[in-house]
């Protein structure tokens, strides 16, 4: 019945949900009286066991390898680039289940998550005079800040994913915009 009441998405195991737990457990573990390394260690065990909890679908499959990556790469003292995060989770993906090179679902959340980085740094001058125009009140101001980041990294995951709308559903979904 959600998905005829169009609210599927908001109870969605989705990337966002995977990177408010990493960040949620990385709180947590900061409390106990752990090396950093280990810290990093528990959550990506935690998440691992997430991922295989939530049916591993491609976008929690995709958050929990780039987040691994990522986290690794703190591990080794290496500084993870987010690009080759992106582009190694998809490969190790695809290792997994190579079948679904052709799922809508992987193809819309690595698509969505590459024009977000893609698009996100083009979009920091409009940020910037968009800012400028805000309030200067402190918390009205980081409010208003962070609402015009949100909208514009999710109009740079809008514009990329489009043209997969447009081609798998017929649709342009100008609304979302």
């Amino acid at each position: 019945d959600f998905q005829r009441g169009g609210v599927a998405h908001v109870i969605a195991i989705s990337g966002l949900n995977v990177g408010f737990i990493v960040f949620m457990l990385l709180i947590a573990l900061s409390f106990f009286p752990i090396s950093f390394r280990w810290q990093n260690i528990t959550a990506i065990f935690l998440l691992i066991i997430h991922m295989l909890l939530t049916g591993a679908n491609p976008p929690v499959v995709r958050a929990t390898f780039m987040i691994i990556i990522y986290l690794l790469g703190i591990i080794l003292q290496r500084k993870p680039e987010v690009y080759n995060t992106l582009f190694f989770a998809g490969f190790l993906f695809l290792l997994y289940h190579p079948q679904d090179l052709y799922s809508l679902s992987f193809q819309f959340s690595f698509l969505a998550v590459l024009t977000m980085l893609l698009f996100y740094e083009k979009f920091k001058p409009l940020e910037k005079r968009i800012s400028d125009m805000l309030p200067r009140g402190k918390i009205l101001r980081k409010i208003s800040v962070a609402t015009v980041q949100l909208f514009l990294v999710s109009l740079a995951a809008q514009i990329g994913t489009i043209p997969l709308t447009a081609i798998h559903f017929k649709q342009l979904p100008v609304i979302s915009l």
